[in-house]
């Protein structure tokens, strides 16, 4: 008989309000609770033509960047996947690295260690372009868009989790 581990997520919001905290800030909440997985959510704009989701990991000074690249590649696929779903258009820009403060391992708390903060930061989309915010806020469709997701977001993070969790 095959019984399934179950995990149970903890969601914390680093800011419930539009104010704008510090990436230290931001990236000390996952350390003050010990988090498994710090996702820093975002929406890109440029030009109101660019198109895509992207997800981003540290580049420098990260301790667990084969960690985060997993993580990256999981969260950039699920999201991708669920947006393109819903439009043919979607475009997958991939993971990248960057050297972001928010994803700083001194902020997050992490130090060599064996249970890191696995650490991303996923750009959904180009919130800029018409048929991106038709697509995830004005359209007849867009609370069902942003359910699915939240969805594949979800599911990403509870399979790193099933992965990564001790035993």
């Amino acid at each position: 008989m095959r019984t399934e581990q179950k995990l149970k997520m903890l969601i914390y919001m680093t800011r419930s309000v539009d104010e704008n905290l510090s990436l230290e800030k931001r990236a000390n909440k996952a350390r003050d609770v010990g988090a498994d997985v710090f996702i820093s959510l975002h929406f890109n704009g440029y030009n109101k033509i660019v198109r895509g989701t992207e997800t981003i990991i540290r580049s420098s000074d990260n301790v667990n960047p084969t960690q985060d690249t997993a993580l990256a590649n999981r969260v950039n696929a699920a999201v991708y996947g669920a947006i393109s779903a819903a439009d043919a258009k979607a475009s997958n820009r991939g993971v990248k690295s960057q050297g972001l403060g928010v994803l700083s391992d001194q902020y997050l708390g992490n130090t060599v260690a064996p249970y890191l903060t696995r650490a991303v930061l996923l750009e959904t989309e180009f919130i800029d372009v018409l048929a991106v915010d038709q697509l995830l806020n004005t359209g007849a469709n867009a609370k069902q868009v942003r359910q699915s997701i939240i969805n594949a977001l979800g599911d990403a993070i509870l399979q790193d989790l099933r992965l990564n969790s001790p035993q």
